[in-house]
């Protein structure tokens, strides 16, 4: 609401997808709120983003680095715009469901980054940084390296939880599907 009691557009959003470079405004968004208007201009939109991450990028020093080019932009994206934010920070109670989309490589299928797809790695998407999603979401292939989501342990025993499972959702079915595919071609790679 404004001071003169009316009703923001904005303010009736109840969800933002988003992905690729839009992801950096969504998640902004979603952890600033209106701040974006005040500062995002300064703070990414018109900062020279890309000639910081040329340097951190062709740098002598990344080429004797066990880092590879993503984690080098994450490192960037969290000390510059996002700060060490995770997903707890970045669902605010008075903003709208922020959802950042990237592509399982693995499978070819999208991944987004909600609780509902984490359950499929058993892990905990709150404690997951915003900048590493973003960056998943935005990376180029061949220029910057995928980000890579761990498989914790009580998923690799049992492979039926990504094989049998089945969602309501098609967005989530579609994945489930993709990762069946590659369970069973890593299952096959490892029985050879």
């Amino acid at each position: 609401m404004t001071s003169k009691g009316e009703i923001r557009l904005l303010d009736e959003v109840d969800y933002i997808a988003s992905v690729s470079g839009g992801s950096f405004t969504s998640a902004y968004y979603g952890l600033y709120g209106d701040r974006i208007f005040e500062d995002y201009e300064s703070e990414f939109l018109y900062r020279k983003v890309g000639d910081d991450l040329i340097h951190l990028l062709f740098s002598p020093t990344l080429w004797f680095s066990e880092n590879g080019r993503s984690e080098k932009a994450i490192e960037y994206y969290q000390e510059e715009l996002f700060h060490n934010a995770t997903f707890a920070d970045l669902q605010r109670s008075d903003g709208p469901m922020i959802v950042i989309n990237a592509t399982d490589l693995g499978g070819g299928v999208r991944f987004s980054f909600l609780q509902e797809y984490f359950d499929l790695i058993c892990s905990d998407l709150h404690s997951y940084p915003v900048a590493n999603a973003v960056t998943a979401s935005a990376a180029v292939p061949i220029v910057f390296n995928p980000v890579v989501l761990k498989n914790h342990h009580a998923c690799l025993r049992d492979t039926r939880f990504v094989l049998d499972r089945q969602s309501d959702n098609a967005q989530i079915q579609n994945t489930l599907e993709g990762f069946a595919v590659t369970v069973t071609k890593m299952l096959a790679l490892l029985s050879t």
